[in-house]
């Protein structure tokens, strides 16, 4: 599938009203052929986080219907874009891009959520014709074998197909025969019940994910860290009728599950292995919830399911400070099985 930015509402390339007036103008559609010369390159992010950011942005924008095709109008698009936190979800302002322009626009946003120097000095007013050589200075791979271009079963999301004559367009699924490499096995983990009195592990759980979010004041250090306590109970029945549960204030099956947010297989909790560029991610969300609610509120920023530039730093704070006493993790800024299970136990 490709996300797909080529006419105005009237089939034509300018004129129409800002927007998308028929839901066609930017469009998610199948992959197709190039009908005036076929695909000439792909452009082609050899890091996995990059492509999947560039492949999340462009199905945003193209179901935004606040965003149109108008060739006269096309930079309206970056400066909508860059109002609203470079994300083409939150824009509410009717604009207009063209192909090559919303395209350049999504790449640029990439860097600045990602704090990629190349991708941030991408510019808004490439075209068709220099768009290869705009995305190759900025670290893209240039793709011209025939099997890239004839059909998407060796496309990743995230690349990008091209015309140099006419059109471009962003591809955002994964082809048939693509390296299944890069798939990743997540953490698995249990909670039980607990309730006043009780001392556990998933205690200690509970008050750091209800401190994250506000829930409850108390502290998550010292001798009491594991007690649930009556100032617990109290934080846990605000959760509770905050998310429209029965406010018992027991930590159930039902409150663990509205808390989390993660799937369930087979009795355990899976916590995905995540890294910079995974969006509207429940295990990015969980990791921010315990990075920021951990004594040393290794992250300040807001609890938005994004795993972006301030996410990884504050990661990598994290596995930094638990090397030094002797944890040995990865400080890449990937929270992969280990970061996970020392993190949360």
């Amino acid at each position: 599938m490709i996300s797909n930015c080529s006419r105005d509402e009237r089939g034509l390339y300018s004129g129409g009203q800002a927007g998308d007036q028929d839901g066609g103008e930017w469009r998610i559609c199948s992959w197709y052929n190039y009908p005036w010369g076929g695909w000439h390159y792909v452009l082609h992010h050899p890091k996995a986080e990059v492509r999947h950011l560039i492949a999340t942005l462009a199905k945003e924008a193209a179901n935004n219907n606040n965003i149109g095709y108008d060739q006269m109008e096309r930079y309206t698009f970056w400066q909508q874009l860059s109002q609203c936190g470079y994300r083409p979800k939150n824009i509410t302002v009717p604009c207009e891009a063209d192909c090559s322009s919303g395209v350049a626009a999504i790449c640029k946003a990439v860097g600045y959520l990602l704090g990629d120097e190349k991708m941030k000095a991408i510019s808004i007013y490439a075209y068709t014709g220099n768009l290869r050589a705009v995305l190759a200075q900025a670290g893209f791979e240039v793709r011209g074998d025939n099997r890239f271009l004839t059909s998407d079963a060796y496309l990743y999301a995230g690349d990008i197909l091209l015309n140099e004559n006419n059109h471009t367009c962003t591809n955002v699924t994964n082809g048939s025969k693509v390296d299944e490499g890069e798939k990743i096995e997540g953490y698995k983990f249990k909670t039980a019940e607990v309730k006043q009195g009780d001392e556990s592990l998933d205690v200690w759980r509970l008050k750091v994910i209800l401190k994250s979010r506000g829930f409850f004041n108390g502290s998550v250090a010292g001798v009491n860290q594991k007690k649930f306590t009556a100032s617990v109970k109290k934080s846990v029945k605000l959760f509770q009728m905050k998310a429209g549960l029965k406010q018992t204030g027991i930590c159930d099956r039902d409150t663990w599950a509205t808390l989390l947010g993660l799937d369930m297989k087979n009795g355990y909790w899976v916590l995905e292995e995540v890294k910079i560029g995974a969006l509207n991610n429940k295990s990015v969300l969980l990791m921010q919830e315990f990075l920021k609610g951990l004594p040393k509120n290794y992250y300040k920023g807001a609890l938005n399911w994004d795993f972006i530039e301030d996410t990884k730093k504050s990661l990598i704070k994290f596995c930094k400070a638990a090397n030094k006493g002797g944890a040995n993790l990865r400080t890449d800024g990937v929270f992969d099985k280990a970061v996970a299970k020392y993190m949360i136990g």
